[in-house]
C-alpha cells in the first residue's frame, strides 16, 4: 500500500467541531467555530527562527503534524470512526494527549491502519478502549505541555502489520516523512484548511464588488451558481468564498445570464 492509497482509503474531517458540525477550515471571522486559526503546518515550517521543530538524536526534525489554534475549551472531536487506544500526559511535550486509530484494512496482502494524535488538551473526555463515531467528543482544546497558547496538535501516521502480528510505523525509514513515520494529513482531509486568510479577505472583497460578474444568479431568492467544467453547480450557502476563489484561480470573471439559460444547462453536483 502506497502513500496515495492511505490518502484515498483513510479520509478524515478536521478534528474540531461544535453543535454537530465540523470546522470549515477557515480562519478568523470566516470560521464557523469562534476563535479558530492556524499556528503551524506540517513539515519544515517557520518555528521560532530556524524553521525546524526541535532536535531528535542531535538532528533537526520537521513539525510532524498541523497546529490549529483557538479558544480554550473548544471541542475536539474524532475526525473518523476510531478506537481510543491511549491517553497520557507529557508536561514537556504533548501535555494531555490521546492516541486513537482506525480499523485495519488489507490491500494486496498488506494490512495497515492509521493512528492519530491530538495534544495539548485541557483534559480528555472520551473513555479509553472504546470505539467512537466520527464527530464524537474527544476532549477540549487547551495549552498543556509545550505550548505558547491554546491550540491542538494533530498528527497522523500509518501503521503496518508485520508477519509476527505486531505493528510498526509504515514510513519509519522515509526521509521525506516527518519524525517517526508521521505524514502530512492535508491530502486526507475532506475539508481542506485555508491557511492564507488574506486570500479569503480578497475573495470576499471581490465578491462584494463584482458579484454580478463572477456568480451566475438563477431562479429563486438567493440562489447562486458557478460553472465548473462546463457544468452548472449550485453554490451551497456557506461556500461563496470558495466559489470566488475558484473563479479567481481559473482566471474567470464570468458573466451574468438569464434564468432560461441556466435552466437549460447540464446540472452538476453542488459546489
Amino acid at each position: 500500500m502506497t502513500l496515495k492509497d492511505i490518502h484515498k482509503y483513510f479520509k478524515i474531517q478536521l478534528p474540531i467541531g461544535a453543535d454537530g458540525d465540523f470546522w470549515n477550515g477557515k480562519p478568523g471571522e470566516f470560521s464557523n467555530i469562534p476563535g479558530m486559526n492556524f499556528s503551524q503546518k506540517y513539515g519544515y515550517t517557520p518555528y521560532s527562527k530556524n524553521g525546524f521543530y526541535g532536535l531528535y538524536k542531535g538532528k533537526y526534525r520537521p513539525h510532524n503534524g498541523h497546529d490549529y489554534a483557538g479558544f480554550r475549551g473548544t471541542p475536539l472531536v474524532f475526525p473518523c470512526d476510531a478506537w481510543l487506544s491511549y491517553v497520557g500526559n507529557d508536561p514537556d511535550g504533548y501535555g494531555n494527549f490521546a492516541f486513537f486509530e482506525t480499523e485495519s484494512m488489507k490491500r494486496n496482502g498488506v494490512t495497515v491502519k492509521v493512528e492519530y494524535v491530538l495534544a495539548h488538551m485541557i483534559f480528555v473526555y472520551a473513555t479509553l478502549y472504546k470505539w467512537y463515531k466520527k464527530g464524537d467528543l474527544l476532549g477540549y482544546m487547551g495549552r498543556t505541555g509545550m505550548s505558547t497558547g491554546p491550540h491542538t496538535h494533530f498528527g497522523v501516521r500509518p501503521l503496518i502489520q508485520e508477519k509476527s502480528g505486531s505493528w510498526s510505523y509504515m514510513f519509519k525509514y522515509e526521509k521525506s516523512m516527518a519524525y517517526r513515520g508521521y505524514i502530512d494529513p492535508m491530502p486526507m482531509l475532506e475539508t481542506k484548511p485555508i491557511y492564507d486568510k488574506q486570500k479569503l479577505i480578497n475573495a470576499k472583497n471581490m465578491l462584494e464588488k463584482n458579484e454580478k460578474k463572477i456568480i451566475i444568479e438563477g431562479e429563486g431568492v438567493g440562489r447562486k451558481f458557478v460553472v465548473v467544467n462546463n457544468e452548472l453547480r449550485e453554490i451551497k450557502k456557506d461556500r461563496t468564498d470558495e466559489a470566488a476563489l475558484y473563479v479567481l484561480a481559473n482566471n474567470g470573471m464570468g458573466e451574468t445570464t438569464s434564468t432560461d439559460v441556466i435552466n437549460n444547462m447540464p446540472k452538476g453536483k453542488d459546489f
